[in-house]
């Protein structure tokens, strides 16, 4: 008899930083949908603290004083990420393919960076970003960590159109399939 494959749950920026976007009932159903499944694979994704004033010390202290017990707390792990990979193409209205192909492009060819492309590969997958100062890169922490090669991913935190979407769109370029949990997002 085959095992079922349980979706894994990834969690974004839901941390001290980001407090006053959601409230407690939001965190408390977030580890309520974390203890659903014994078997459930649980990354917490986190801004880095350069960016977000973060340490993985205070996010964990929050997941606790918001009622994470020690068991989940050792079914769950925490990720830093930086800030902002893909989101200065984002905020210039690029459109979600062409940032999708684009990282595809750099991560074939073993390049991190946008400004590191020939024009002609850049308006072969993003026409709309030649000429864009703001760079597009791949986030190495993220990149090199094995955790993120699941074929599907069920997704929660926020901001809705600005981190969420960020990672989102990243694990697109990974060719994962991804289910946003509405009723778990916030902003």
């Amino acid at each position: 008899m085959a095992t079922k494959q349980v979706t894994p749950l990834m969690v974004i920026d839901v941390q001290p930083a980001y407090a006053s976007a959601f409230g407690l009932h939001y965190v408390k159903s977030i580890i309520e949908e974390m203890r659903k499944s014994r078997h459930r694979k649980i990354v917490v994704v986190s801004v880095d603290e350069e960016f977000s004033g973060d340490s993985m010390e205070d996010i964990q202290v929050f997941w606790a004083r918001h009622g994470m017990t020690k068991a989940l707390f050792n079914r769950v792990q925490f990720v830093e990420k930086t800030y902002g990979f893909f989101r200065g193409w984002m905020d210039c209205g690029i459109r979600d393919d062409e940032i999708v192909n684009t990282a595809r492009e750099l991560r074939c060819h073993q390049n991190w960076d946008s400004r590191n492309m020939t024009v002609a590969a850049l308006e072969r997958v993003a026409p709309s970003a030649v000429g864009l100062v703001n760079p597009l890169y791949l986030p190495s922490e993220l990149e090199s960590n094995l955790v993120f090669r699941e074929p599907t991913w069920n997704l929660c935190g926020g901001a809705a159109h600005e981190c969420l979407k960020e990672m989102e769109l990243w694990l697109h370029s990974l060719q994962a399939k991804v289910t946003t949990r509405s009723g778990l997002v916030y902003l």
